[in-house]
């Protein structure tokens, strides 16, 4: 790399980290991958992707195709995507993982990321307990772009701190509908069962109801339990 470069890299890297360190919730760290998508090449697409165990969900998005990540939601296509299921920690150039293969599935994913230009692109992946997040930049130029290359070495695993600290912030909603989380969210605010009922215009036995089929979906034994799984808190161990 010239030295050209080298300071490009620097002043990029400098000016990004003191972006990230403000982040504080997820619309902030949205900004941010937008703030770093412009800096990428030209015709660059960015996401960043994350799976808790119930199915990906975007986190941010800066031109993927919509019809594509549909597609590729639908047919779990990361169960077939030699770039999902690459070497965490470090850099992954798809135009090397979506290769010639044997495996029938694999080849028929490739052919489809091939039909809709996505064979040219780089990736970090990282996974914490059931947490996996993905950052990806498509496109063949950002692939031969050295100093994208750095950069992406450089910060993603910063963003990956900070991106999974806002995840685990955030509680598990699955499965649950508007009036659930209603319920759920004076609970964690503190109030008693007759408390909500009265903010949501339901029965105390409704507030009941709903906190038991919660707690069921989460396999929690009691509210605190459920506190708990919900935003994937380990249990102390505490030794006297």
């Amino acid at each position: 790399m010239q030295i050209s470069q080298i300071g490009r890299l620097t002043e990029h890297l400098l000016a990004l980290l003191e972006t990230l360190v403000r982040v504080d919730d997820i619309a902030g760290l949205r900004q941010f991958v937008a703030i770093w998508h412009r800096l990428m090449p030209d015709g660059t697409r960015t996401i960043l992707v994350v799976d808790r165990g119930d199915g990906i969900r975007v986190m941010a998005n800066e031109g993927w195709d919509n019809a594509w990540l549909t597609g590729y939601f639908r047919s779990d296509g990361q169960t077939r995507d030699p770039v999902w299921n690459g070497p965490q920690g470090e850099l992954l150039l798809w135009s090397r993982l979506l290769s010639v293969t044997s495996d029938p599935l694999r080849r028929k994913f490739i052919q489809a990321a091939a039909n809709n230009n996505m064979l040219n692109g780089v990736s970090w992946v990282e996974q914490r307990g059931d947490v996996r997040l993905v950052i990806s930049f498509a496109g063949v130029d950002v692939e031969r772009d050295p100093l994208s290359l750095r950069l992406v070495e450089a910060l993603a695993p910063a963003v990956m701190d900070v991106a999974f600290r806002l995840v685990y912030q955030q509680p598990d909603l699955t499965g649950l509908d508007k009036r659930d989380c209603h319920i759920l969210q004076h609970m964690l605010n503190g109030l008693t069962d007759d408390e909500i009922a009265d903010e949501v215009g339901v029965s105390v036995r409704t507030v009941r109801d709903r906190i038991n089929k919660i707690r069921g979906l989460h396999a929690a034994r009691n509210r605190i339990d459920l506190v708990r799984r919900l935003f994937n808190i380990s249990p102390i161990s505490v030794q006297i």
